[in-house]
């Protein structure tokens, strides 16, 4: 399936319970499929919006020339992969832009994936947010490949139980390799803002964290929060 919007746009957002989401893909059928999204612009001006979920049973899912804009307070979401996805779906993102306000997430992963960003700038409270298991299987497994990208992910917010990340981790086994881009993850406030960190929310912690970050690529802001306790750190990282 394939939507080419030609440069239109689609504002506002329909209810699916809490959640106030612009565009849900939500496969009722037998057969896994795959969507593709171009040249669209996302308007949702919802509080704890959500511009794009999936709702499981997806082959892959591309964002291609799009340009997603959340304006709403609370904990907006930009692409959810959602629902009851048991085989690890395949996610592209190319040449698109996605801004979710201070307390979202551009991008967040209850299920596992496999995720190429390329040419696309991410703006908000994490680049990527990958869940553990809650009703979904948990981003466990999956792989992202970064390139040519431009992460902005600063934390404006005070201390208390606001420290965050530009790569969130609730779940283990999960690789990352940037390449060529710009991440952010500055302290604006008293919180503490890392590239990397290891939320203490997550179940799964017995498989390690692989991160590298290379060519011309660079960072700002603290390196890594870990928050899981584990002894020796799970977090590989090669800069």
């Amino acid at each position: 399936i394939t939507l080419d919007g030609n440069g239109k746009t689609i504002s506002g957002y329909g209810t699916r319970g809490s959640n106030k989401t612009t565009l849900a893909i939500n496969n009722n059928g037998t057969s896994d499929v795959s969507v593709t999204l171009k040249n669209l612009t996302i308007n949702n001006n919802g509080d704890n919006g959500r511009a794009i979920e999936t709702r499981g049973k997806i082959t892959s899912f591309t964002l291609e020339g799009c340009t997603i804009n959340i304006t709403g307070k609370g904990n907006n979401q930009g692409i959810t992969i959602g629902g009851s996805q048991t085989s690890k779906a395949e996610i592209n993102i190319k040449g698109s832009t996605i801004s979710v306000g201070n307390a979202g997430y551009p991008i967040i992963a209850y299920n596992p994936m496999t995720l190429s960003i390329n040419n696309s700038k991410l703006t908000g409270y994490s680049a990527i947010y990958f869940k553990g298991v809650v009703s979904s299987e948990g981003s466990h497994n999956s792989v992202v490949n970064i390139a040519n990208c431009e992460y902005i992910c600063p934390n404006v917010y005070d201390k208390g139980s606001n420290d965050f990340g530009a790569f969130v981790f609730e779940d283990d086994g999960i690789t990352i390799d940037v390449v060529d881009s710009k991440i952010n993850a500055e302290s604006k406030g008293t919180a503490l803002q890392s590239l990397f960190q290891l939320n203490a929310y997550a179940g799964r912690k017995s498989q390690s964290i692989k991160a590298t970050v290379s060519g011309n690529s660079s960072v700002a802001g603290t390196l890594v929060d870990d928050g899981w306790g584990t002894s020796p750190s799970p977090l590989e990282i090669t800069i």
